[in-house]
């Protein structure tokens, strides 16, 4: 599949988005773990978050991404998974209004640790 553009937002985007619905079902990975996703519906939120890294402000507002999983998908605790990581969401954005996106896994590999953390992300059909 092709790589799929990014998208970022402002503040001013992020304050227009509806507050995200509670429980949150925070998404995070430690370092090198891979996790597999199968999407069946989506939303953006606006989320004030309490960051915990050293030299984070005590909250932000920021935008978050609520995927609700595929039968087998889900979290333990929640039908969904909550996605704050800007990094994350603009790249899983853009894919996510393609029509077929609900054909594919979303394989997802963090790598390094916040705040400076990156993910690896793979769109792929399952066999």
């Amino acid at each position: 599949m092709p790589e799929v553009e990014r998208y970022f937002w402002t503040e001013e985007d992020i304050k227009a988005l509806p507050t995200l619905p509670e429980p949150v079902e925070t998404f995070d990975l430690v370092t090198n773990e891979k996790i597999v996703l199968k999407v069946v519906k989506w939303g953006l939120f606006q989320h004030l978050i309490h960051p915990r890294w050293p030299g984070a402000p005590a909250e932000k507002l920021t935008i978050s991404l609520r995927l609700w999983m595929a039968p087998g998908y889900e979290s333990p605790r929640a039908p969904y998974l909550d996605l704050h990581q800007g990094h994350l969401i603009s790249i899983l954005y853009p894919f996510l209004q393609k029509p077929d996106y609900k054909d594919f896994e979303i394989i997802i590999t963090k790598r390094g640790a916040a705040p400076k953390a990156y993910f690896e992300v793979e769109f792929r059909k399952p066999e």
